[in-house]
């Protein structure tokens, strides 16, 4: 309970810090255009994957801007791991994993260089190949750390590792995903 929280806390503080840069964005139209949308590639590392190996992911995001210090950022994922099956445990089969989040980021803009860290929560949703396979749909919090880094005009980079903790039938388990892809400021 005191994990949840200080999470909580942590999350709260940093709206606060962004609350002022929030209310100046609704009188300069200028703040109000920064937001963005990102398409990433990357792998999963998802704990209950056969073998200990890594799957491939995909991600798309879409974030707002709503001050020189804070983002609020939506996304979805997707990957395709081979896991034990359910039935036999001498066999693996596919299963596809999916979040949806909800996040808020602090920023530490550096010219064109602009690290973040941030914490996110959402649904995590597993559904095996196997007709016989598990179906889960539950809870999931993460916490990204990334950079950005801005190449031409509102076309930019990023990078980001995310560690995250999906809620299954009795326990949660640690996942963790490292991304690339390209934003676009608009």
């Amino acid at each position: 309970m005191n994990f949840i929280v200080s999470i909580l806390w942590v999350v709260f503080t940093i709206i606060i810090t962004g609350l002022p840069d929030l209310l100046e964005a609704q009188t300069n139209p200028v703040a109000r255009a920064n937001r963005s949308v990102s398409v990433s590639a990357g792998v999963l590392r998802y704990a209950l994957q056969a073998d200990g190996e890594s799957s491939s992911l995909i991600a798309l995001a879409t974030d707002y801007t709503n001050s020189d210090r804070t983002r609020i950022e939506f996304g979805a994922t997707y990957s395709k791991p081979k896991v034990t099956a359910p039935v036999d445990a001498s066999s693996t089969i596919f299963s596809h994993v999916a979040t949806l989040t909800a996040g808020v980021q602090a920023r530490f803009p550096i010219g064109i260089l602009e690290p973040y860290v941030g914490f996110s929560g959402g649904l995590f949703v597993r559904r095996d190949a196997d007709p016989e396979g598990v179906r889960l749909w539950n809870s999931t919090i993460s916490v990204p750390v990334g950079i950005r880094v801005r190449i031409v005009g509102p076309i930019g980079v990023r990078g980001e590792y995310r560690i995250r903790r999906d809620q299954h039938e009795l326990f949660p388990y640690d996942s963790s995903e490292l991304m690339v892809g390209v934003y676009w400021i608009f």
